[in-house]
């Protein structure tokens, strides 16, 4: 008799757990024509709704769009249509699930309250306990994975030297297989977000340009966040790029080769110094730079050129060869 008792009480317990959170409407003859004044609905329950209406028990509570849009979409989580409930709402119990509504795009969902909802641009879906949503209302369709560690970053390597303001074909592998929705933070709120390439081998490509970040120590943190997961990866930041030919305006100066030219400098330079653009001077204070035309160029150490301005690469920048805010 004892185990009888406790096989029922397991059978109710399950029952209880796959409830859903859906409640059916009262008083249909009525519903579709309700307001917040009349007494159609009658004691027991309230007119819920815009487009269309229901009549939603007391006991109960409405999810759905109250615009008078005609748009409207959302449903009950893994539930069966039932009376009072469309795509422009629904009476549900909040014991049994909790609403998540968008009121920008019209769209909604009730989950159950073991659930999460997870958003997208085609519409809302629900994640388990086990699982994370992956995605955000710009993604084309919700994902829902269980959590890992993060994305696999395949480049840049930990300790790879990145040049500001040169652009970069980032890769890595994403933490749910499939999945090319992206955010990379480079310290502070420097973002860029979007969707990447999904490449054959699974890895996802994305093409990006290191700005406006300020190193520590010459070291960038650059965090790939996917989902709730991230992935840093620290890397070292470099003003200029390591290369001695002439440098376009767009992309920074490059550092030059620190020429010694008996024309810039006919009388030479003591002590060691070096010659540029006419000018001895010490490596220690100053860095050589060639110039679109040709022509060289002395900039303090730990500054840029655009143009012919040397400039603090932390606060500015260089686009087409006029400086702004970085």
């Amino acid at each position: 008799m004892k185990i009888t008792a406790l096989c029922l009480s397991v059978l109710l317990a399950a029952a209880a757990a796959q409830q859903s959170p859906a409640v059916a409407s009262v008083h249909n003859d009525c519903g579709s024509t309700c307001t917040y004044t009349n007494d159609c609905c009658g004691s027991d329950s309230t007119c819920y709704g815009s487009i269309t209406k229901r009549c939603c028990p007391n006991t109960s509570s409405f999810c759905g769009c109250y615009s008078m849009r005609g748009f409207c979409s959302g449903l009950v989580y893994d539930s069966d249509r039932v009376n009072g409930s469309d795509t422009f709402g629904a009476c549900y119990s909040p014991s049994l699930g909790s609403c998540t509504v968008d009121n920008s795009a019209n769209r909604w969902i009730v989950c159950p309250n073991t659930y999460t909802s997870c958003p997208s641009n085609s519409g809302f879906s629900c994640c388990s306990s086990g699982q994370t949503c992956y995605t955000n209302s710009g993604a084309s369709f919700a994902t829902c994975a269980a959590p890992s560690g993060g994305p696999d970053v395949i480049f840049p390597q930990p300790g790879q030297t990145l040049v500001y303001n040169q652009q970069y074909t980032f890769r890595y592998t994403p933490a749910v297989a499939g999945d090319t929705n992206y955010n990379i933070i480079t310290g502070g709120n420097n973002q860029a977000f979007g969707s990447g390439t999904l490449n054959s081998d699974g890895s996802v490509s994305i093409p990006y340009t290191l700005r406006s970040f300020s190193p520590q120590n010459g070291v960038i943190q650059l965090t790939f966040a996917e989902g709730n997961v991230s992935t840093t990866v620290s890397v070292n930041a470099a003003v200029a790029a390591p290369s001695t030919s002439t440098t376009s305006a767009a992309t920074q100066a490059t550092v030059a080769e620190a020429p010694i030219d008996t024309k810039d400098c006919p009388n030479g330079c003591a002590g060691g110094a070096l010659c540029c653009g006419g000018q001895c001077y010490s490596t220690g204070q100053y860095t050589c730079y060639t110039r679109d035309d040709g022509s060289h160029q002395l900039c303090p150490n730990n500054t840029g050129i655009c143009g012919s301005a040397c400039y603090d690469t932390a606060s500015y920048r260089c686009n087409n060869g006029q400086l702004a805010q970085a």
